[in-house]
């Protein structure tokens, strides 16, 4: 499965090379030993749809959410295995607005630019001193390069005790888009407007039951789901 790249030629053009889909989700390392049997790399995308009907413009910024999930095997039943996460992921902050998915690849995030909401894992850990760039999307999947910081965990080596780091090299999968809506028509033509109607389109949409009202929304809602078909084009 082929993706176009671009690079910057020794003459100034910009041009395109193939790149391959990774075989794997990429590599996790903790300490700088990797970390074996890594089973999921995913990142979503979370809206809350206004109730107002949709006539023009797209989502507001602080209605959206990104965020990552990495699980790796624990069936060894260790202690401490490695679930790192990004509940809120700063993008939007960064960027002022809300990004297409095309506007992601090269976009750099660090600690500097606001605070994370990151985890080592469940009733684990922050994750500090977050750094994360995106790469180019390979179909429904997007190279990224995530490192950050155990907060108050050292890993001890011939030098002494050291901070202990993490990494995660590899291919992030865009599971789904999850719209919380009170009306779940009104979802669709927020959806569309914000990331385009051929983008949504080319997804599985999927309703989730009616839950207890809530005051953001005054009455009923549910979840719809927009889950990625082969179709999807990022780029």
């Amino acid at each position: 499965m082929e993706v176009t790249d671009y690079f910057t030629s020794d003459d100034g053009a910009q041009r395109q090379h193939p790149q391959k889909m990774p075989d794997t989700h990429g590599t996790l390392q903790l300490h700088g030993r990797p970390v074996p049997s890594l089973l999921r790399a995913d990142m979503g995308i979370e809206v809350t749809v206004p109730n107002a009907t949709w006539t023009s413009g797209r989502l507001p910024a602080s209605a959206v959410n990104f965020w990552i999930s990495i699980s790796v095997d624990e069936s060894s039943g260790e202690d401490g295995a490695p679930a790192p996460m990004v509940q809120s992921l700063p993008v939007l902050r960064m960027t002022g607005s809300v990004p297409l998915l095309s506007e992601l690849p090269g976009l750099s995030i660090d600690e500097s630019q606001d605070d994370w909401d990151a985890w080592y894992g469940n009733d684990a850990p922050a994750l500090i001193e977050n750094h994360l760039t995106f790469g180019p999307w390979m179909d429904d999947h997007i190279a990224v390069c995530w490192e950050a910081r155990v907060e108050d965990w050292c890993s001890v080596s011939s030098e002494g005790p050291k901070p202990g780091r993490l990494r995660f090299e590899g291919a992030l999968r865009l599971k789904h888009f999850t719209a919380h809506t009170a009306d779940p028509d009104n979802a669709d033509a927020w959806m569309c407007a914000t990331w385009g109607k051929a983008m949504i389109a080319s997804c599985q949409r999927e309703e989730g039951p009616w839950c207890n009202p809530v005051p953001v929304f005054g009455g009923r809602w549910k979840a719809v789901w927009y889950r990625p078909t082969p179709a999807l084009s990022p780029i």
